[in-house]
This record gives C-alpha cells, structure tokens and sequence, in this order.
C-alpha cells in the first residue's frame, strides 16, 4: 500500500497533520470495530477486513513520519522535514540535573574514569557477572542506574564514525509506568503481561552524564508522546499518568458501548544498541493495540552524537554520492539472508517483498558489528513476515564511510 491509498482509506485531505491522522485512525477504529456486529456474521467479516486496511494505511503513514502532504497532482511527497514537535525542558523526559554547577563535577569524574578505566573495566564486568547484567527490570517502577558497555567494537581505524578518540559514554536510567486496569481499578503492573490485559506500560532511558544529555532527552521524549496518540486536555500535553488515566476511559467507554471483550494495549520499551566513542543508539518498540484482527507494531532508531546530541542521519556517516553503492550493499545483504541469487525476484513467494528491490530507508542503527536497518509492518513486506532487518558489515561499508 502506498501513501496515497493509505490517505485515502483514512479519510483524509492530503494536508492533514498528524493529528488529524491519529484522530481519523481512532474514529475509524471504533466503527468498524468487529465486537460491534454479531458474531461470525458476514457483515463483522467485512468489518475484520476493513479494520486490517485501516491498520494497514496507519502503519503506512507512520513509516512515512506522517509525512503526507502530497501535492496537487499526487505525484510527490511534502516536505521531509521533520515537524515534530520538541518537547521542552520540564517535561518528564529531561534530565534537570546536568546543568552548569555540575559540569565541572562531570569532567573530574571522566578524568578519574580514563585514568583508572582498566580497574574500572574489571569491576563493571565482576559487576556485570554478579548481578546478571541487567536491562529493563520487568517492573518498571524500579529505576536502574548503570554505565553501560553495550558490545566490543572493532578497532578498524576506518571507522571514523565511532571515534575511538572519544571516551564518552552516557550514564543513564530507565524510568517509565505500568500500569492494569483490572475489574474497574487501575493497578501497578508486575511481571510480563498476559495476552487478554488491558494494559498501559511505557519504558524511556532518561541520559546524563553530558551537556547534550537533556537535548537527546527531549528527542526521545517528542517522539514517545508522540507515538502514544497523544491526549491533551485543554490544548496541553499530560503526564504519563494522566494519558494511562484516559486510556483506560476510553477503554471502558468502549467496552460499555459495544460490548466488547477485546483488551486495549500500549506497550512502549526502549533499547540502547550502542554507547561507546561517543556513539549512543537507541530502539523504541512501540505496540498498540485497541481492537482488530492485530495490533500496529513499530520500532524505530535514533542514533546520537553523545557530545553534542545531534541526531545523525546517514549523510553525516557517508560520503558524497552513496545512495547507490548503499542500495546494493542492502540488496546483496538482503539476499544472502534470504539464500537469493542475483537473478531471483524480490517480489516473489521466496523473495517475500512487495516489490522488485529493495532500498535503505532513514531508518538505521550504527551497532557494534556494522549499520543496521528495519523495516516496519507493511513498509516493504506483507505483515505475515513482521519487520525485515538488513544489516551490512563496516567491512563492505568502508569505501563509503568518512574518513
């Protein structure tokens, strides 16, 4: 499905914001919801095939960055600018404590760091082994501080893009919400949740350690408010609480309208891939879930400059005129995980695609071993094969990468 079916579907002008998306996508939702129709008619068929095309089109426009002004002659995208919104300072997301009094702090502490890092090195691991090395506490309520060695990295002098000049590495904690409703109460999750809950979890690292700490702080938190749906009361943007709070009125709004029994679902978890030279990458998994034949799955990278807490995109890590060599290193790789010769078909039973290619997107991680890329639900694939990842070696990246 392209982005012109999927704005069509939806209902909506080829001007719409995201907004507007999001607020179609529920309307529509909630229509041709199948606990509305009874049970095994042809007409709640109709509606299971409708509500796989509504989430279908979403997910479209969500691998775009609802990105949909089209031109008049629907031959053309809008602007690929980014028009996120960025969260500002207080919000939840930022980090107050790496201000001006503390930088002084932070820079004797790096200075011991480097001077004792291979004691210090030791220990992490002793640590590391001790404690199992643990990610995100199943309950999310518990924050864990921890200074993260994530991977080994080659020691390729042309991988200029990890730095191994820079020492930085980012300190950080989880934070986030888990919450239940269960027989009217809202109760703090524990443990993984089960497949009928109804359930609001999301998880966020909040970073220090840096000046650009809250910059990236920001980033991350824009994005996490904005793959909630987000809810506003009065035009402003609440708390966490307070969206777990609507969510669950929604919820049961809905079920008491329709009598229905399917769960409502939001699952957001964040995942560092990388914190080394300088280097942070990070995955957000985000699931939603509010009725249908399935819910919309998404994961998205973001890749930072820890010094300054740019976002990098691949022209930062590329040179001149790579789009081409890029494709066919992502081609050559797809197909060797598929067992594809040169001659198959990528639009075939084998080849699983929609099309007869395949292309990089703008969605990359720089990982330990290379570049990585993902392609969500329906972006390039049947939703029967889930997200498709091509990951290219640095060895075959190198003629290409800056020096």
């Amino acid at each position: 499905m392209d982005v012109l079916n999927a704005v069509k579907i939806l209902g909506l002008d080829f001007k719409a914001n995201r907004e507007e998306v999001k607020q179609a996508y529920r309307d529509l939702v909630k229509v041709w919801h199948p606990d509305r129709f009874p049970e095994g008619s042809r007409v709640q068929q109709k509606a299971q095939n409708e509500l796989k095309l509504i989430n279908e089109a979403y997910s479209v426009l969500e691998a775009h960055d609802f990105n949909i002004n089209i031109s008049k002659d629907c031959t053309g995208f809008g602007s690929e600018e980014d028009d996120r919104s960025t969260v500002k300072a207080d919000n939840p997301f930022t980090d107050d404590s790496a201000n001006a009094g503390n930088k002084n702090k932070i820079i004797n502490a790096w200075h011991f760091v480097n001077d004792n890092k291979y004691i210090l090195w030791l220990l992490l691991i002793a640590l590391a082994y001790f404690f199992n090395h643990p990610s995100v506490n199943s309950n999310i309520s518990s924050i864990q501080s921890i200074k993260p060695s994530v991977g080994v990295l080659p020691k390729d002098d042309h991988i200029s893009i990890l730095n191994p000049k820079s020492s930085l590495i980012l300190d950080y904690s989880f934070k986030g919400i888990n919450k239940h409703y269960v027989d009217g109460r809202i109760i703090d999750g524990i443990g993984k949740p089960k497949e009928d809950d109804v359930y609001f979890i999301c998880s966020y690292p909040v970073f220090s350690g840096s000046g650009s700490a809250n910059k990236i702080n920001n980033t991350v938190g824009a994005y996490i408010y904005d793959s909630l749906l987000v809810r506003k009361r009065n035009g402003d943007i609440i708390s966490l609480e307070g969206q777990a709070l609507d969510f669950f009125k929604e919820y049961e709004s809905f079920k008491k309208d329709y009598d229905s029994s399917m769960p409502y679902q939001i699952n957001i978890n964040s995942r560092i891939i990388l914190n080394q030279y300088g280097i942070l990458t990070l995955a957000i998994d985000c699931f939603n879930y509010t009725g249908g034949v399935h819910g919309l799955s998404h994961t998205q990278y973001f890749v930072f400059d820890s010094n300054n807490g740019n976002q990098l995109s691949l022209d930062n890590i590329f040179n001149d005129s790579y789009e081409n060599r890029l494709n066919d290193l992502v081609d050559t790789n797809y197909r060797r995980v598929k067992g594809l010769s040169k001659q198959d078909r990528l639009d075939s039973d084998k080849g699983c695609l929609f099309n007869n290619y395949i292309h990089f997107n703008k969605n990359f991680a720089i990982t330990d071993k290379g570049v990585r890329f993902l392609y969500n639900e329906y972006e390039i694939a049947p939703y029967v094969y889930g997200q498709t990842i091509v990951d290219i070696p640095y060895a075959e990246l190198s003629e290409i990468l800056k020096k």
